[in-house]
């Protein structure tokens, strides 16, 4: 498996002359390459999000380079970053799903980019360039060079002392350029590659189950039995305090309140963001090389009576962020030489870890308990889910391809 991820830099300067010429220079080929990358976004938009970053270079590449002064390399860079941005949104609108009826029948379908109301807009300056042709350290790695609508810019930075850039095991690859309002500092973030062997199931040391949810973040059964709960009401109570922070400076509606709802924009994705990698690390990091984390595939995941919560409790689903917390225990476990597996999620929050009975009405939501009616034995519901994926993960290992719970057969 190829890991990638993002090492920062901060750039630096020798004499403030030197860096006012260099904040110049990087905030005029920011601001163009953004401007680039809305222009080519918008004809995108126009022609029903089809094309390949080709077809876009035939038509509109005479027009960026004359228009936004680009170099070439750069031009061809906007196309693959408009695509790349089309990408990812299209991917997190497919983990959403529309339920409808149709005489009688109920039914889904997942969303796509034929959702989009409007098109994908650049507000932040940045541009992305490509290492070698525009961006690369030189001096012995001493110094960096960086290309800008006129002459490279060669100036010295500061990282950490155990960077992943200086090992060589890690490849370096593109570069994004950004300035960071925290400390009013130019910033390279730059991508490292490195390839890790897969773990095959004959390699799995250790099991172990995680129910992502939203009172408990993760619950977590591993091979001794015993279950962990990672306590969301923090969170959750942060999430809320800025929902009514936003709500608050929606409804005044003055220009003091735009601009602080621009200046704390983001502020809870990078909230969750670090959340996420908190736990992440976590649940990887106390388990041995090979061991094989079991999640749910909520891809396409539907919630289902919605109407049923208040406003605060709609955006509390909707906010969700499951997807990331698995994509970040993807590759910290992959570093490990773990894996994680995801299966059928049907029937892991109504069977009965201890006698295998499969009962709806034995989960009580309010209280959190599942009461088995046919063994007695009583639970947290988190801790089922969690139980259970890992017997799915035992499965998996022992040779099912893929294990699922069925009222009938349970496992093929």
């Amino acid at each position: 498996m190829d890991v990638t991820l993002t090492e920062q830099i901060k750039l630096t300067f020798p004499s403030d002359g030197q860096r006012k010429a260099a904040e110049q220079a990087f905030s005029a080929v920011t601001k163009r390459y953004a401007e680039a990358c809305t222009y080519v976004s918008c004809y995108y938009f126009e022609h029903n999000c089809t094309g390949s970053a080709i077809d876009l270079h035939k038509v509109l590449y005479t027009d960026v380079r004359a228009s936004y002064g680009l170099k070439s390399q750069m031009a061809i860079s906007v196309f693959k970053t408009v695509l790349a941005r089309y990408k990812t949104v299209g991917e997190l609108m497919k983990q959403e799903t529309v339920a409808y009826a149709v005489d009688g029948r109920h039914d889904t379908f997942r969303k796509s980019l034929d959702w989009l109301q409007k098109p994908v807009v650049f507000r932040r300056p940045q541009a992305d360039l490509v290492r070698g042709r525009d961006w690369g350290f030189t001096a012995g790695m001493e110094m960096v060079s960086v290309n800008t609508l006129g002459k490279r810019i060669k100036c010295t930075y500061q990282c950490r002392p155990d960077s992943r850039l200086f090992d060589p095991a890690w490849k370096h690859g593109g570069a994004k350029l950004v300035f960071h309002d925290t400390d009013r500092n130019w910033y390279l973030h730059i991508s490292v590659t490195k390839a890790f062997p897969d773990t095959g199931r004959s390699r799995i040391t250790e099991i172990y189950g995680h129910d992502r949810g939203l009172v408990n973040l993760v619950t977590s059964c591993g091979d001794n039995g015993e279950t962990v709960f990672q306590d969301g009401q923090g969170v959750r109570r942060i999430k809320e305090r800025y929902a009514r922070t936003r709500a608050s400076l929606q409804a005044k509606g003055t220009k003091g309140a735009r601009q602080v709802l621009k200046r704390i924009s983001g502020r809870e994705n990078r909230m969750m963001s670090d959340v996420d990698h908190c736990i992440s690390k976590t649940l990887v990091s106390g388990c041995r090389a090979g061991a094989l984390h079991v999640f749910e595939d909520l891809s396409g995941v539907s919630f289902q009576n919605l109407e049923d919560r208040n406003a605060s409790g709609r955006y509390e689903l909707r906010s969700w962020t499951f997807y990331s917390m698995e994509m970040k225990t993807a590759y910290k476990a992959a570093m490990r030489r773990g894996a994680i597996l995801k299966v059928n999620p049907q029937y892991t929050s109504q069977k009965c870890p201890g006698c295998g009975a499969i009962d709806k009405t034995a989960r009580d939501r309010s209280q959190h308990r599942y009461t088995c009616k046919h063994c007695g034995r009583v639970y947290n519901d988190d801790e089922v889910a969690a139980k259970n994926l890992r017997q799915l993960g035992i499965w998996y290992v022992s040779g099912v391809d893929n294990p699922h719970f069925s009222k009938k057969v349970s496992g093929y």
